[in-house]
């Protein structure tokens, strides 16, 4: 839950170097944009320039299938809360979630916007909303076993700012690209939410530290 992260963050910063250019509103576009790129515009088959984007694509998309290894991290972690049935049951279902959410975020990698839209756009549309309903029953199972509240005000911070992303790209879905203006609004929130997401992994894999540190497990 450190190192996928850490290793995302790198790839994601060589792919950007690498993209070929052009946007969805501007083929001649030099390089990749922070504002008017999407992330997933770095792991398309051919980029918006008509050039092949293999390279970029393979750190972006390699980056991507890497939350598969967080994904299996949430399989174990309920372990830790078993010493109270309730709290078992609550991280079984937020661990639930989670494994949806980071295994959507996988199939991003495997579903290039360019060849496969419909089913590049659902899951990259679902995997927070799935995040962030697990972080909220995780972020419960925390309080409820007195984690400590540096722990617990950031993820709910995090996982507060998921939820309202998850609820803006459900309004915007259909009118989020029709403009340069709009492209650039979205591109802009879309980056800001990763680091966010990227964060409360990392915030979360502390609080489990501490869990397992406090209970000698």
């Amino acid at each position: 839950m450190r190192v996928v992260p850490t290793y995302f963050a790198f790839a994601v910063v060589i792919a950007m170097l690498l993209y070929p250019g052009g946007n969805i509103h501007d083929s001649s576009q030099v390089g990749y944009s922070l504002s008017s790129n999407f992330l997933s515009d770095l792991g398309t088959y051919a980029a918006y320039s008509g050039e092949v984007n293999f390279f970029s694509s393979l750190f972006f998309n390699t980056a991507m299938l890497a939350f598969s290894l967080v994904a299996i991290s949430f399989f174990y972690t309920p372990m830790l809360f078993r010493s109270r049935s309730l709290d078992f049951r609550i991280a079984l279902l937020g661990s639930a979630c989670m494994v949806i959410g980071f295994l959507f975020f996988c199939t991003v990698g495997l579903t290039p916007a360019d060849l496969y839209l419909d089913a590049h756009i659902f899951v990259a549309i679902n995997a927070p909303r799935w995040l962030a309903i697990g972080g909220i029953l995780y972020w419960i199972v925390l309080y409820r076993s007195d984690s400590k509240p540096v722990y617990l005000m950031a993820i709910s911070t995090f996982f507060l700012l998921v939820l309202a992303y998850a609820c803006y790209q459900f309004f915007t879905r259909d009118s989020g690209i029709k403009t340069l203006e709009k492209l650039i609004t979205q591109a802009t929130i879309q980056k800001a939410m990763v680091l966010v997401m990227l964060s409360s992994m990392i915030v979360l894999s502390f609080a489990f530290s501490d869990k397992i540190n406090k209970g000698n497990l």
